[in-house]
């Protein structure tokens, strides 16, 4: 995953491969390698890499200096940066041959097929499809030979303070919203105190932040999509600019942008929450908002945990906290580095993790209550609990994940946070051994996400009954059956 530019960007994974001759070992987990391995990694190791990718990794702007990516560029053509893309040298050292063309394309939404004619073909011209192939990719906006609406590309890497953008439609412009929907503009629209337009770009996130908690974001995305169709255009005609009335009306609509791409996660329409996210962080830049900044890369850290990219999670949850620490300390802050002890317990470190989780624990209490970024009321202090939970049980430290478990459930919060935590506990308690508990909250985590329309509670459902189904017993068959009802129903 990615985020919107600027001199944070520059986050690299590991570039070196060790030489070939006798005695060479894997890296990763210090088995030898066979003669003919011309690779950096062992065999093994190579396919459990090979199946996270599940996104593309975080490269920086020098993994794209080569004289394949340059002759792509040079001659305008996507297709043959693909080619460039899966032949880097990098990609050769790791794995000891390009990578396919049916992983590329499952990033991007194409087929094997499609991604080779790209290759060979014509270059393509549509430039939302140009846009798109290449914020998945991550491609550095100053290599590119076409500029994002609203942006021109730069030369070099840029502080938030000092991005600029030509007007909040243009951000609009690229969201791919509904083409066939007739704008609703009242003839007295333009009159209106411009303040008023920012209160209803205001009071529409809030309206719609309501309806994704209670009714999940397969519903919600798609009217949060109309509405930015057809009224968020014509309200913004002729507020931007760099006045404070522009900055606030791109900061309201960055909002709205944001809980689009929160709806799409929610859909596991994982491109488009990604390409929401990146449009959020544009318009983050543009507002010179260091705290909407900071909770838009928070939702990015969220979707790579779920996507179990726990590198890319790592590396933004670093991001996000620098450009926390611009802004007044809130539970955003916790959030984060509760995001980022996760992603440190899930690959393995567990001093960091643990380190992270004690100052935590330290600082937590001092910011309870604070919620400077609207957005963000989310982190309250029981999914705080419910986070640091499942880091303490991801490191098999069961009783201090009780504990916060159990404070979680405990918390006030809104129906889908309560679906969530109950799901928490209910696979603490499996992992326990105490299955019977387990089954007894997961038939209430069912109840309370009645009216929900979201697959990442089907397929959180989905794993907590794959965990019940190895373990059958009177009370987990009646949550299975409980789980098959609602997963069903999503469907």
């Amino acid at each position: 995953m990615a985020h919107g530019g600027g001199e944070e960007r520059g986050v690299s994974l590991p570039a070196q491969g060790i030489p070939a001759g006798a005695g060479r070992t894997c890296p990763n987990c210090g088995s030898a390698l066979a003669a003919d391995n011309t690779a950096t990694l062992c065999v093994r190791c190579h396919r459990e890499l090979r199946d996270q990718l599940r996104t593309p990794p975080l490269y920086s702007h020098e993994f794209f200096d080569t004289g394949e990516f340059r002759a792509a560029f040079d001659s305008q053509h996507m297709g043959k940066a693909f080619r460039a893309y899966r032949n880097h040298p990098h990609h050769l050292r790791l794995f000891g041959k390009p990578l396919n063309q049916e992983l590329l394309g499952r990033w991007l939404g194409l087929t094997q097929a499609q991604v080779s004619k790209a290759e060979k073909g014509k270059p393509e011209l549509n430039l939302e499809v140009l846009r798109r192939y290449a914020l998945v990719l991550q491609i550095p906006k100053d290599l590119l030979w076409f500029d994002f609406p609203g942006e021109k590309r730069r030369t070099s890497a840029t502080t938030l303070g000092s991005a600029t953008m030509d007007s909040a439609t243009t951000i609009a412009a690229t969201l791919e919203l509904p083409q066939k929907v007739v704008p609703w503009s009242p003839s007295n629209l333009l009159n209106e105190d411009p303040t008023t337009h920012v209160e209803r770009l205001i009071s529409a996130r809030e309206h719609f932040e309501q309806m994704y908690r209670s009714s999940g974001g397969l519903t919600t995305g798609n009217r949060i999509d109309m509405y930015l169709a057809r009224q968020t255009l014509p309200l913004l005609t002729g507020m931007a600019g760099d006045g404070n009335m522009g900055l606030k009306s791109q900061r309201a609509m960055g909002g709205l942008v944001a809980l689009a791409g929160v709806c799409a996660y929610d859909s596991e329409d994982w491109s488009v929450a990604y390409s929401r996210f990146s449009h959020a962080l544009l318009i983050a830049e543009a507002a010179r908002d260091y705290g909407f900044h900071a909770y838009v890369l928070a939702l990015m850290v969220n979707q790579a945990l779920a996507l179990e990219d726990y590198k890319s999670a790592l590396q933004l949850a670093e991001v996000g906290l620098r450009s926390s620490e611009k802004v007044p300390p809130s539970p955003l802050l916790i959030d984060l580095q509760t995001m980022k002890a996760k992603a440190l317990a899930f690959m393995g470190d567990r001093s960091e993790a643990m380190a992270m989780i004690r100052e935590i624990e330290n600082t937590a209490g001092r910011l309870a209550g604070s919620h400077d970024i609207a957005e963000a009321s989310y982190a309250q202090e029981g999914h705080l609990h419910a986070q640091l939970a499942e880091a303490l049980a991801s490191l098999r430290e069961f009783h201090a994940a009780g504990h916060y478990a159990e404070q979680a459930l405990v918390s006030d919060g809104h129906p889908r946070g309560k679906v969530n935590r109950l799901a928490s506990m209910a696979t603490l308690e499996m992992a326990m051994g105490d299955i019977e508990r387990a089954s007894s909250l997961a038939c209430q985590m069912v109840d309370t996400a009645r009216g929900m329309d979201s697959r990442r509670l089907s397929s959180r459902f989905a794993k907590l009954r794959a965990e019940f189904a190895s373990q059958p017993t009177t009370t987990s068959r009646e949550a299975i059956a409980r789980i098959d009802s609602a997963i069903a129903v999503i469907l």
